[in-house]
């Protein structure tokens, strides 16, 4: 589909965590959370609130990286659902975002 109709309706919408669910991972404290959309968050918003209200609350509030575009369908396929991960950000002196390598660890 998206080919014949290009990029605009793949970012129209998208299934994600929304702002209930990044309360939730501020209240666990955890350190990450990854997805394979492109925000991580629902497109459009719950609630509203413009583009990124869980991103604003989730990275700047809580500290929570946020990681998206992984590739998960490998782990999937293989059944595994327990592993370490590691990802490993560019050091950006200044910087808010970085590309990472991550790696599932079986």
């Amino acid at each position: 589909m998206f080919q014949e109709q290009g990029v605009k309706p793949y970012f129209a919408s998208e299934p994600g965590i929304g702002r209930a669910a990044g309360e939730w991972i501020g209240a666990k404290g955890l350190a990450g959370v990854g997805a394979d959309n492109f925000a991580v968050e629902c497109h459009p918003p719950d609630g509203g609130g413009g583009i990124g209200p869980v991103h604003r609350r989730v990275i700047r509030d809580f500290g929570c990286y946020l990681m998206e575009m992984l590739d998960l369908d490998a782990l999937a396929a293989d059944r595994v659902h327990e592993f370490m991960f590691v990802a490993a950000p560019l050091a950006i002196t200044g910087g808010i975002g970085s590309p990472i390598n991550p790696l599932a660890i079986c």
